[in-house]
């Protein structure tokens, strides 16, 4: 027998945490814009202030970039998907998005994050800088600076979580903050 899906109280759910935006499905440029616009005019009825405003647009815009670019599908004949979360909390907003990734990245991607996360604000300039000049792009078009600048726009502490499958793929999770 197949269990329901008790839908108040998800939408309960949701609400009592504040969330402005839930998305879990395909990837794809159009959708990543629809996304966007969504939360901006969320951001444009809900929020007063103009830099929190931009820095929390930024930072979606930066994140969405990020999963629509390194998801990897499950299966060789399936779209890569994702899901972004954004939600108000009093104090800050909070940025999750999650999607595969291959197992042989999951290694990297945590030391990066946690060598990131360990950086001054003046190091992570650096590093910007350095990445920029370098000019070399990876395999997927970028050139690396996506974490770091996540980071400067938050000076946040990043948060990630990767979670076997027991396949080539993990799930790989990320939650950024924004101060209001």
């Amino acid at each position: 027998m197949e269990e329901s899906i008790d839908l108040f109280a998800l939408f309960a759910d949701l609400d009592k945490n504040k969330v402005v935006l839930s998305y879990s499905g395909e990837l794809s440029q159009e959708m990543m814009g629809s996304l966007m616009n969504t939360v901006e005019q969320d951001l444009i009825e809900n929020e007063p202030d103009k830099k929190v405003k931009k820095k929390v647009f930024n930072v979606l815009v930066e994140s969405l970039q990020n999963l629509f670019h390194h998801a990897s599908s499950i299966s060789k004949s399936e779209t890569p998907k994702g899901m972004v979360i954004v939600v108000n909390q009093t104090d800050y907003y909070a940025i999750l998005t999650g999607n595969y990734i291959m197992s042989n990245q999951q290694a990297a991607l945590k030391k990066r994050i946690e060598d990131v996360n360990g950086m001054t604000k003046e190091e992570l300039k650096t590093e910007y800088q350095r990445i920029l000049q370098n000019g070399t792009l990876s395999e997927k078009g970028g050139a690396g600076l996506g974490i770091i600048d996540l980071a400067r726009r938050t000076r946040e502490q990043i948060d990630c979580k990767f979670v076997d499958n027991n396949s080539d793929k993990i799930f790989f999770s990320l939650k950024v903050k924004v101060a209001k």
